[in-house]
């Protein structure tokens, strides 16, 4: 049992990077990440063979990357996104495509700590 734990966390591991990597504009532009941050992105998302999660914890690590390497405040998140099932990750991930979508299109700019801002667009979602 313990090597196939094993052979999903190299797995899991290495597709978190493959997204990281993706998400890094500039492999040389001297960032580090931090060994905290990655740490936790590591421990708590390399246990999943859900793209979805892999999107997610990989972001976390390439926003972990700071010049000096010191900045964890990506750990948070982790927190939060660690908390949630990989359904709920999916749903999360389409209620914010769809926002992106509405904002795109409408090429308008929303301060999502404004209700009022919030409350000018609508978004419609149908379940079974």
């Amino acid at each position: 049992m313990g090597d196939d734990i094993n052979r999903l966390y190299v797995r899991g591991r290495d597709k978190i990077v493959e997204v990281a990597s993706r998400k890094v504009e500039d492999h040389n532009d001297g960032k580090q990440v931090n060994i905290r941050a990655a740490r936790e992105v590591m421990w708590n998302g390399a246990i999943t063979e859900d793209d979805v999660c892999a999107e997610y914890f990989g972001g976390m690590l390439a926003s972990a990357r700071s010049a000096d390497g010191k900045d964890d405040s990506v750990v948070h998140y982790v927190d939060t996104v660690k908390a949630m099932s990989a359904r709920q990750l999916e749903l999360h991930y389409l209620i914010y495509k769809a926002w992106q979508s509405i904002l795109v299109d409408k090429r308008q700019e929303i301060n999502v700590a404004q209700s009022s801002d919030v409350q000018t667009a609508n978004l419609f979602f149908c379940g079974p």
